[in-house]
């Protein structure tokens, strides 16, 4: 084969000057991008070419990067050029090669000692892989000392991504291997060292053996939780959604994509590729069917799938179908909605209203809250309640619909504290008490935790809890239910009685509203108390599962159909017309109600009692949804 022949074969340009892959006469900017990323990769890399195929020792070294000259401790400058004899003439590698190019299937080679009188005797991982008809690429990394080894591959692992992400942009400007023939061998080399490296440096995992028919992965490397998310055999639906609930903790949107695009682009060949493809557009279509919000909020990955799908699947008939599938999948999200919201309601509601309410069936009243309540649950996003993003302060951006829900809480529950201090007749203010208790047991039958637990805490407050004439004038129907719901929140044993309460009617597939103060809880002790990798850097899925399974249970609540009739002028007034009174102003008029009520009896417990903050002690402050340790700060 002449020179000329093997230029055009190999397209490769070698510059013996510097000792790499010249830019020759096509070199552009992905070009230079290859050559750089094949040049800093992390791993040894050797390019033979076979001069002639009738001579087997004919192989030419065209191409060495640093680290192999750092492996071997042969000076590239000295050997490129050279046969493999001159290079290395104590191993029969050669066989191997010349195995390579006439199956062109690439060939793992594992440990492989070798030594002679320029080079220390070292061990190193191998592998050969095919690049055109007459070169092959040797990839390998010195393996001699363990302890070197890990901590070397600890680094390592951490560029791979970058490396993975770099590769991916070169294939984005290259329309995903519609490639130019002198970029294809530079592609293929980059491919089978991202998975060489990731395949060899990613294999660690701990298994939970908990359920030994169905182990499930405890600790594992992204990359292995990418693989097996893409595996064609024995794929795992339950891991898939435990996978995409969870991710963001230890991935960006983006690198998953960038992720499964290699993965779909550079199927090793002992691999089934048309399986792998097919699970990787399955994996991608659950992804935006599910998890659209993703995409949403990056506008660059809509970018980044757009040209997957006209660049990459629809070159075959099944990736075609697939294709029209998620241009109508992504229709449908961009298409407007109307979103039937309790909450679309004018100012209605008569002055009259602020007092009324109170003679109203309080069964209305809590068929509205009912309403508002899940309209603020149902709407919350996965991503709003990672990483405890609903206590920052950009709470507003990052978790919405939690912060809002948490608002009505909060307002709901300052509300009925408002009223029930507000009234200077003890009547009055008795009949407001059995009002809100109502309310209180009417949402418990709904089961809806959340509103029921607002009107424990708006009456648990010490302002209304140290009215001790009105509690002691309560009637025993209302004493009953109010017993009721306070046993069901009773905090002991962290919410024991609500927990089996709450479980019972998830199992029973009946619609329920959770105490989103309980679930995010839960969520802090999880998050904050467990590392999201382990020392080596592996990602603790056993937390992801945990996480993930909390959220399972928040989204079938969130399927639940509550068909109470809209009652326009009380939704208006739960909207806009309930009177909220401050910390202070709330203190002052319990105050005044228990000063009056002492003024007419001054039993003795009510003057001891009284005396304590008439001598201008502090009262305990009044406990909100953000100040609750439920909700967090």
């Amino acid at each position: 084969m002449t020179g000329r022949e093997e230029d055009t074969d190999l397209k490769w340009g070698i510059d013996e000057e510097h000792h790499g892959l010249a830019a020759g006469d096509g070199c552009h900017e992905d070009n230079q991008s290859c050559k750089h990323l094949i040049k800093a990769f992390p791993m040894g890399v050797y390019i033979w070419s076979l001069r002639s195929s009738k001579d087997p020792l004919q192989w030419i070294l065209k191409y060495g990067n640093h680290v192999a000259e750092k492996f071997t401790g042969l000076k590239t400058s000295l050997v490129v050029s050279k046969t493999i004899r001159e290079v290395f003439p104590d191993e029969q590698i050669h066989q191997h090669m010349h195995k390579v190019l006439s199956s062109g299937a690439e060939l793992s080679l594992g440990e492989v000692s070798y030594g002679d009188f320029r080079v220390a005797k070292r061990t190193y991982l191998t592998k050969i892989v095919p690049l055109s008809r007459h070169t092959v690429g040797v990839l390998f990394e010195d393996v001699s000392n363990e302890a070197e080894t890990v901590e070397r591959r600890r680094v390592d692992k951490a560029q791979l991504d970058y490396f993975l992400d770099q590769l991916v942009v070169v294939l984005i400007s290259t329309s995903y291997g519609h490639l130019r023939p002198e970029m294809s061998p530079k592609l293929n080399l980059l491919k089978f060292l991202i998975n060489f490296a990731d395949s060899t440096w990613n294999t660690h995992v701990t298994w939970d053996l908990g359920n030994p028919k169905k182990p499930a992965v405890e600790v594992a490397d992204s990359s292995y939780l990418v693989r097996k998310l893409t595996a064609v055999e024995k794929s795992d639906d339950g891991f898939m959604v435990d996978f995409f609930s969870t991710y963001r903790t230890f991935m960006t949107a983006q690198m998953l994509f960038k992720k499964l695009i290699f993965r779909y682009v550079s199927v090793p060949p002992k691999e089934d590729k048309d399986a792998i493809q097919k699970r990787v557009r399955c994996v991608l279509k659950y992804w935006i069917e599910n998890h659209f919000s993703d995409f949403q909020v990056d506008p660059e990955l809509i970018i980044f799938l757009q040209n997957f799908l006209v660049h990459c699947v629809s070159v075959s008939n099944s990736g075609s179908r697939w294709n029209v599938k998620i241009n109508k999948i992504l229709t449908s999200h961009y298409e407007p909605k109307v979103f039937k919201s309790p909450l679309n309601c004018p100012v209605l509601f008569s002055s009259e209203m602020k007092s009324k309410i109170f003679d109203l069936n309080p069964g209305i009243v809590a068929n509205q809250l009912t309403l508002i309540a899940f309209h603020w649950f149902q709407k919350i996003e996965i991503s709003e309640l990672e990483n405890s993003s609903w206590t920052l302060e950009t709470r507003k951006a990052t978790s919405p619909n939690v912060t809002a829900s948490i608002t009505h809480f909060n307002r709901v529950s300052g509300w009925m504290t408002t009223e029930l201090v507000s009234s200077t007749s003890l009547k009055r203010r008795l009949q407001i008490l059995k009002f809100f208790i109502s309310i209180g047991y009417a949402t418990y039958l709904y089961k809806d935790y959340e509103t029921m637990f607002a009107v424990v805490l708006a009456l648990e407050q010490y302002p209304v809890t140290r009215l001790t004439d009105l509690w002691r004038n309560l009637d025993p129907q209302s004493r009953e239910e109010w017993s009721k719901i306070r046993e069901i929140f009773d905090h002991t044993h962290n919410y024991k009685r609500y927990r089996a309460e709450f479980g019972r009617q998830l199992s029973n597939n009946k619609n329920v509203i959770p105490y989103l103060g309980l679930i995010l809880k839960d969520l802090t002790f999880v998050q904050d108390g467990n590392s999201n990798f382990d020392a080596d850097g592996r990602v603790n899925f056993y937390k992801m599962r945990m996480i993930s399974s909390m959220f399972k249970d928040m989204k079938k609540c969130q399927q639940s159909n509550f068909n109470f009739k809209k009652d326009i002028e009380v939704l208006s007034f739960l909207k806009f017309g309930m009177r909220i009174r401050d910390e202070e102003e709330i203190w002052t008029l319990s105050q005044r109600c228990q000063d009056k009520a002492e003024s007419l009896t001054r039993g003795r417990s009510l003057t001891s009692l009284s005396g304590i903050f008439r001598n201008s002690e502090a009262p305990e402050p009044i406990v909100t949804a953000f100040d609750n340790p439920m909700y967090g700060k």
